[in-house]
């Protein structure tokens, strides 16, 4: 028949509870179970009697095994708590069983809760009766405690041949003799054969000074083998010779057995020390170590604990982190408070830094105050937190620029609709004065203010990816001398260009505009920050970006590309200015030499190319290939431009076509008053028929009421209320023939390409344009078969 067995299980899942009692029933007993999920029923639970076992999960969505132990505790009673779980780490296991928790079970493991279950209800069951037999001593002790108070568990005394003159009751009760059958006989004890020869070597005291000896060995009871610790010495007569020997015994196999259990307890925890990824210390209050885990070694670098103690300890940390280990060992020199968890950099044996997170806390040990000390690597986690904030800062600044040219690219619409209106008035007033008025004087000032105020936008639009650019295959090599020799003018005698350029440097896709632009802003920043002397270095190469790079540099990709590198031998960048470096009208020149947007401009040329920049100025020993740096190079800006597969194409051959005055009807759709009335102006004053509308409802009204008639349309992409796709649909549906030709201060994404490549649309003129370039296109829409 099945033993009985009462438990409490602490758990949530009806399925995981009926799971344990099975694997118990398994066991060998006859479980009746009972499951709670919150405190107040593990308390109603123990009171309606003590249960043989407790067995817990770790985590309750309101409850937890710590605190089902604890509320055991409060009662008092001894009865097994078990854990038993699916998600319990190592170090919170050694916790929940420092607790007071028999033991840990994993939900994985469960086979192991049988025997577990067996062994804590059998020790729970020792203890019971150790309780009850130190109960039941103890009421014997208070009834004669007068007779035995002088007496220990054994007495015998026998002669010197060893024949018993007296055993106590204890002895023969033990020995299972009666004090008859001990009476003048010889009785040998059987002793342990391990034991034999130093109880041999303890009695041989008896017979010569100093006439005494003790010994622990086991022997032979009517109980089995029992550890008894003896206490004899020898009485003499007068002339000193041995007349009988008196021995007092104490059974010790309890605390023999705790020993053992200690010892294999410590030994137990000390492979678990060394087995544990956290590295452990103990050191004196002096700094000495007194033991050291196999994590600890492993961390510097040492083959032993000798070699850790040997070793200096200002060779052990980083020279910063040793200072501070400093102060931390005279604060608590002094009785001060030093911090019991804090960050600091080890060096190992092979001078590798390795980053550590220390815990320490204080205890007395034979009245000495000593440290433990906990040491967990957090090299990596510290190495992976850097990247993170460097991935951060990275974003942060790509969604800033971004940010900067979607401004950049609206504040360039309205300036160039602005400068629309005033290069039309200009032109319609120069027309209208004779050609020696004073004023044309003053028209053209206006005119060159203009035109640079022209510029400065199309520095903007660049910045912010909006510039219309046809980008065609082209061999790098030629594309930057083509544009070095532009520069000429621009760059002083005293500036040495060198160029460097591998042999069979890839093609790439780009604008001839793009290029001009990226090599003039970099060789004019450099000029200035070498004052005019110095050496521009100018480099290409092939390279293949791999995923290690683009892990280091989050804004790049992988594939092939070509490496276009400008170095300079000036001054270098300041590290203060590097986030700042493409951000338009930042400049650090003084009032009046710069408009602060030529590295904008370098940015977004580059980036609308398909690329990206890198700017750095490198100390001569720490040069990277990849980043294409010089030695001696005060800035290197590196710059990578996508492989392109196809070949460039032959150069094309200017078409010269005559200014002629415009004939026929044009519609123009443009929403700002100034532009559409100096159009309207420029277009009647050469000849051409004009049409005019506000916005794309109206423009469309007029194209159907004027169908036939309208030979042109001249359609700004940014009006109210239709977008320019619905517009130039709707037309295309009214006449599908009829050119037209879009005009913009800034366009985003690529619409003008795609409509362009789709037929849609027959031509593009950025704004702000002038006369004869608005009647050159015009014409040549006009003029196609």
């Amino acid at each position: 028949m099945k033993p009985a067995l009462r438990i409490i299980i602490i758990e949530d899942s009806p399925d995981d509870a009926l799971l344990v009692v099975r694997e118990v029933e398994h066991a060998g007993y006859a479980v009746q179970a009972q499951r709670v999920q919150i405190a107040e029923e593990l308390r109603d639970a123990l009171a309606q009697g003590t249960p043989d076992l407790v067995l817990a999960d770790y985590s309750l969505p309101h409850f937890s095994a710590t605190e089902g132990l604890a509320t055991l505790k409060e009662t008092g009673l001894d009865v097994p708590f078990i854990v038993v779980s699916g998600s319990i780490g190592e170090e919170v296991a050694v916790q929940v069983m420092k607790d007071g928790a028999a033991d840990c079970v994993m939900k994985e493991h469960m086979s192991r809760l049988g025997p577990v279950v067996q062994r804590e209800l059998r020790e729970a069951d020792e203890r019971k009766h150790k309780r009850d037999a130190e109960r039941a001593l103890a009421e014997s002790e208070k009834r004669y405690r007068l007779l035995v108070e002088s007496q220990t568990d054994l007495i015998i005394k026998t002669d010197p041949k060893g024949r018993f003159l007296y055993a106590s009751p204890t002895y023969c009760a033990l020995y299972g003799k009666s004090p008859q059958e001990l009476a003048n006989s010889s009785y040998e004890l059987v002793i342990h054969p391990d034991d034999i020869s130093s109880v041999a070597d303890a009695t041989a005291g008896l017979f010569h000074p100093p006439y005494s000896c003790r010994y622990e060995a086991r022997s032979m009871t009517v109980g089995g083998w029992r550890w008894i610790e003896w206490n004899a010495h020898a009485e003499l007569d007068s002339q000193n010779t041995v007349v009988a020997l008196v021995g007092s015994g104490r059974d010790i196999t309890d605390r023999k057995q705790a020993e053992e259990a200690l010892r294999e307890s410590e030994e137990n925890f000390r492979h678990f020390l060394d087995d544990s990824p956290l590295g452990v210390r103990i050191v004196t209050a002096e700094g000495e170590t007194m033991y050291a885990n196999r994590a600890i070694l492993d961390i510097y670098g040492f083959s032993s604990l000798e070699e850790l103690r040997t070793t200096p300890v200002e060779k052990r940390y980083t020279s910063e982190s040793y200072i501070e280990f400093k102060k931390r060992y005279e604060r608590r020199q002094q009785g001060e408070d030093s911090p019991s968890e804090y960050e600091v950099n080890v060096v190992r044996k092979n001078g590798e830094v390795r980053h550590l997170l220390v815990s320490r806390k204080g205890q007395l040990w034979n009245g000495k105050k000593q440290y433990q000390l906990l040491y967990r690597d957090i090299t990596e986690s510290k190495r992976a937190e850097a990247e993170r904030e460097t991935m951060q800062a990275q974003l942060l600044q790509s969604q800033k620029m971004e940010a900067i040219g979607e401004l950049a690219g609206g504040v360039a619409h309205d300036f160039n609709n602005l400068l629309t209106g005033i290069l039309g008035n200009i032109a319609i007033m120069r027309s209208s004065l004779p050609p020696a008025d004073p004023l044309l004087e003053n028209l053209n000032a206006a005119e060159t203010a203009a035109r640079q105020a022209a510029d400065l936008t199309k520095g903007l639009l660049t910045f912010s990816r909006s510039a219309m650019v046809l980008p065609v295959p082209m061999n790098i090599t030629a594309a930057l001398n083509a544009t070095l020799a532009l520069l000429k003018q621009s760059l002083p005698a005293t500036m040495e260009i060198v160029r460097d350029y591998e042999q069979t440097t890839w093609n790439v896709l780009l604008d001839q505009s793009q290029m001009t632009q990226i090599l003039l802003n970099l060789a004019v920043n450099a000029r200035d920050a070498m004052k005019g002397k110095g050496m521009l270095t100018i480099r290409t190469r092939n390279v293949t970006i791999d995923t290690a790079y683009v892990h280091e540099h989050p804004y790049a990709r992988t594939g092939e590309f070509v490496h276009l590198s400008v170095a300079d031998t000036g001054v270098g960048i300041p590290p203060e200015i590097r986030s700042h470096l493409f951000e338009p009208f930042h400049t650090t020149k003084p009032i009046g030499s710069g408009t602060g947007m030529g590295l904008s401009i370098v940015y977004g040329a580059i980036k609308q190319a398909g690329g990206w920049v890198t700017a750095d100025s490198p100390p001569p020993e720490d040069i990277c290939s990849i980043r294409g740096a010089l030695s001696g190079a005060g800035t290197v800006f590196g710059i990578f431009l996508p492989r392109c597969l196809d070949e460039p194409s032959a150069p094309a051959v200017p078409i010269h076509l005559p200014v002629q005055v415009c004939s026929g009807t044009v519609l123009v759709v443009e929403d700002e008053p100034v532009v559409c009335a100096v159009t309207q102006a420029l277009l009647m004053r050469s000849g051409c028929a004009v049409l005019t509308a506000g916005d794309g409802a109206s423009a469309l009204a007029t194209f159907r009421e004027r169908q036939g008639t309208i030979d042109l349309v001249l359609l700004d992409m940014t009006m109210p209320g239709m977008t320019t796709d619905d517009v130039v649909h709707a037309m295309r549906a009214t006449d599908p023939h009829v050119p037209i030709l879009l005009t913009s201060g800034y366009t985003s994404g690529d619409t003008v390409k795609r409509m362009l490549a789709e037929g849609t649309v027959q031509g593009f003129l950025p704004k702000p344009y002038e006369l004869q370039e608005l009647l050159s296109t015009i014409n040549q829409l006009l003029e196609r078969p």
